[in-house]
């Protein structure tokens, strides 16, 4: 039975440790696993494992908290010749060494991997990394690797059995009605069986084993008659000088923070300015994956970019409409809005027999209107002038 219970970074692995935690970027590259005998001082110094029997690249690297887990996945059908599996080798990309041998685990119980076996094995590596405040970790995936069913369940966020869960997780379930995702409510571990969550609707709340969990449409829209669609609201606000983009939120480019929302991703738009009052909504077909992935509704305007956020990485990108609020217009009728005209709604100024107040009401400027008397005079001076004309 293996117990890969002792471990180091090597001398070149505290290295690149030092660096990553002053900023740069740790990119694990593969796995070689060896039956070599050395202990781990005969290992600090080493380059590479002594007897290398497989090599694999990485099936998967996720993060949770600061805890990355790293898996690899090997199949004895590409096996030479069966091994006693004693050392584990995990490399690394070094910016100014190249790759280094990063960390090194032995077994002293090792399991024996064999070759053509009547029925072939897969063997499931997961190797957790603390990730340290300020270091950023990224592994090079085998993208035509194999994907487990525990990797499988991650990438869909498919809620398992007997599994530890933490408040704020995010997942599926095969009863869960469409449209719908289970939010954590509490830390704790669900049941060896599958509850049932066939009648659940949303705000409601389930128990599973320990976790107490509820039913959440993450992302909704206000609107949703046939009449009130996205493009008519579109039309309503075009006319008031806002700007409207096709967006897509990516895969990449995401990064920790604290918070229930605990990924943030700045999207790069032309035009945006900071502060400027932004509306993200995902379109139809992408409102699912923005569920599963807990967007958070609202969006953050900076000088050139969006920030968005999730409560979890999405595993596929997310397209949505994003409406920018522009202050446009202004005293002097610039802008998208026209001056009024007597056939056209637009941009009025306020003259001299009016008023505005503070709270924006409009009154008339008394000390502008005629009274009666002042026509009265304003009638008598005009008589005159035609008079003096006349003589």
């Amino acid at each position: 039975m293996a117990e890969w219970t002792a471990h180091i970074l090597t001398a070149a692995g505290r290295r690149l440790q030092a660096k990553a935690e002053a900023g740069s970027v740790l990119e694990l590259t593969r796995m070689k696993f060896g039956s070599g005998t050395e202990t781990l001082d005969e290992l600090d110094e080493a380059t590479d494992l002594s007897v290398v029997e497989a090599e694999v690249i990485p099936s998967a690297a996720t993060v949770k908290g600061e805890v990355c887990t790293v898996t690899g996945i090997l199949l004895t059908s590409r096996l030479s010749h069966g091994f006693w599996c004693r050392q584990w080798g995990v490399f690394a990309d070094d910016p100014d060494e190249g790759e280094i041998l990063y960390a090194v685990l032995v077994d002293e119980k090792p399991d024996w991997l064999p070759a053509n076996a009547p029925v072939p094995l897969s063997v499931t590596y997961a190797l957790n990394l603390a990730v340290a405040n300020g270091s950023i970790l990224s592994a090079q995936i085998d993208l035509a690797g194999l994907v487990d069913v525990d990797m499988l369940n991650e990438y869909t966020h498919a809620m398992t059995r007997d599994t530890k869960y933490k408040a704020g997780d995010i997942v599926t379930s095969p009863t869960l009605p469409h449209g719908l995702v289970l939010e954590a409510r509490t830390d704790g571990t669900t049941a060896e069986t599958l509850v049932d969550v066939s009648a659940a609707a949303c705000g409601d709340e389930v128990t599973d084993g320990s976790v107490t969990w509820i039913a959440k449409r993450l992302v909704v829209t206000s609107v949703h008659d046939e009449e009130h669609t996205i493009e008519w609201l579109h039309g309503q606000v075009e006319r008031l000088g806002t700007r409207i983009y096709d967006l897509v939120i990516p895969t990449t480019g995401w990064r920790n923070i604290d918070g229930p929302y605990r990924f943030v991703a700045d999207v790069p738009v032309e035009g945006i300015e900071a502060g400027m009052p932004i509306n993200v909504a995902p379109l139809p077909a992408a409102v699912d994956a923005a569920g599963l992935c807990g967007l958070c509704p609202t969006a953050q305007s900076l000088m050139g970019a969006v920030r968005v956020y999730a409560k979890a990485v999405p595993t596929g990108s997310i397209e949505v409409s994003l409406t920018a609020f522009s202050a446009k217009g202004g005293g002097g009728g610039g802008g998208d809005v026209p001056i009024a005209t007597e056939s056209t709604a637009g941009i009025i100024k306020i003259g001299d027999g009016l008023k505005v107040n503070p709270d924006g009401t409009l009154y008339v400027n008394k000390e502008k209107v005629m009274t009666e008397e002042d026509l009265v005079d304003e009638e008598q001076e005009k008589k005159d002038i035609i008079d003096d004309l006349d003589d």
